[in-house]
């Protein structure tokens, strides 16, 4: 008995249709994160569910990042673009505008009361960019992540759920072992001297005193009196260290060290921080909870004379 090939075809046709449709819902979702500490977030978060890229590598300034062709080609596929905002990326902002008005382009301050923002110092109705350095503020900006990957993909809303409740315990859990450190550091030596200006979050937070040379903005250039200023801030306060940070120049920081020796103050030169976002993956500060951790034990050491806890 002869059967005719076509009701074959059609079902293998149905079969591939929804072979096809099947794996094109479950293909990742395609994002980009302008920095690092904010594309472990939505990595985390996200779990197997998103493939990330990451725009300003470890080590770079977010400050003064300029898109490469190659950056604009995956903000122009991406599905969602997540940035840290505050005119953090400034060299960044036309081109992310011109991405907003096709696709979601998402401010992860944005989740941040302005309340609770700190000032910028040194521009009139803008605020500090480095919020992350108060780890209850970016719990908040990983809400937002989490927020807005369920608003992108409902039917994978209990994993971001589950993955965005991990990483909130662990960050309750890292923001109390950093103030349990600290308290190690008596309060009159809570004084926190800077390249720049990226720290004030967390002396906030953990209840320091803080001074830098160039400001919030690492495009402005410090002057000789922003030297003589920080110099003389070290003396009065009889500070004997200062910290360099990992995306600035050491220039800024030994122009002080030599001026506050002028005038008879020996400062010495701490291990750098990590300011802008965490250093590379393999590195001691390769995520943020180990940049945490990692600049924490720096200060300590340097103004209790004590080695942090690991």
């Amino acid at each position: 008995m002869l059967f005719s090939p076509f009701p074959t075809v059609r079902i293998l046709s149905l079969i591939v249709s929804n072979l096809v449709i099947s794996v094109a819902f479950a293909a990742p979702l395609r994002v980009v994160a302008t920095t690092p500490q904010i594309a472990e977030a939505v990595r985390l978060v996200g779990g197997n569910e998103v493939e990330v890229k990451t725009l300003v590598a470890p080590g770079l300034d977010p400050h003064t990042y300029k898109a490469t062709p190659s950056d604009v080609e995956a903000l122009k596929m991406a599905d969602v673009i997540f940035i840290s905002g505050l005119h953090l990326e400034a060299q960044m902002e036309r081109v992310l505008k011109a991405q907003g008005a096709r696709k979601a382009v998402v401010i992860v301050s944005d989740g941040i009361p302005r309340s609770e923002l700190l000032p910028d110092p040194e521009i009139k109705g803008q605020f500090d960019p480095h919020f992350w350095h108060d780890i209850s503020l970016w719990r908040k900006a990983v809400d937002t992540v989490k927020t807005t990957l369920i608003k992108t993909r409902k039917a994978d809303s209990k994993t971001f759920e589950a993955n965005a409740m991990a990483y909130d315990k662990t960050l309750s859990e890292l923001d109390a072992d950093l103030g349990r450190e600290i308290a190690r550091i008596p309060r009159s030596s809570r004084v926190l001297v800077t390249t720049h200006d990226a720290f004030s979050y967390f002396a906030r937070r953990y209840g320091f005193q803080v001074d830098n040379v160039q400001g919030v903005n690492t495009e402005s250039e410090a002057s000789v009196a922003d030297v003589r200023r920080v110099s003389d801030f070290l003396v009065s306060r009889n500070v004997s260290a200062m910290f360099l940070e990992s995306s600035t120049p050491a220039r800024y920081a030994q122009a002080v060290i030599e001026a506050a020796a002028a005038k008879g103050k020996k400062v010495s030169l701490a291990s750098e921080l990590y300011a802008d976002g965490p250093g590379e993956a393999s590195g001691p500060a390769g995520t943020y909870e180990r940049m945490m951790r990692l600049n924490t034990k720096t200060i300590v050491s340097a103004l209790s004379g004590i080695t942090a806890s690991k």
